[in-house]
């Protein structure tokens, strides 16, 4: 299996545990970061955070800093069960130096993000 088909293969695999359509977003594109994991209304300010360094709201912002209890009470329906799918997102698809604590998100938004 080629490193194409893995990623694409495992993209399938991560939208389906979320629901999402698991022929839309698949297609490798050559790009990093992406997105096509985290649920359709998520992806808008993941991508200003990560690239542009705009604060995210309150559930990613927990989620970015790694505060489980907080992530947890502030997710929306959509978001409280699938924790795991942002933890591999993170890991995987974005740059490790923009998560992990509120220190590091903070120098992240004074950076400006990958663009910054």
């Amino acid at each position: 299996m080629t490193s194409e088909e893995e990623y694409v293969s495992t993209r399938r695999e991560d939208m389906l545990k979320t629901n999402a359509d698991p022929e839309e977003d698949v297609e490798w594109t050559g790009e990093w970061p992406t997105y096509a994991t985290l649920p359709e209304h998520m992806r808008p300010g993941a991508k200003r955070y990560v690239e542009e360094g705009k604060r995210p709201g309150g559930f990613l912002d927990a989620v970015l800093c790694n505060n489980l209890a907080l992530a947890h009470r502030l997710a929306d329906s959509d978001n409280r069960y699938i924790l795991h799918v942002y933890a591999e997102w993170m890991y995987n698809d974005i740059p490790a130096s923009c998560w992990g604590s509120r220190q590091i998100v903070f120098s992240w938004i004074q950076k400006g993000g990958m663009n910054g």
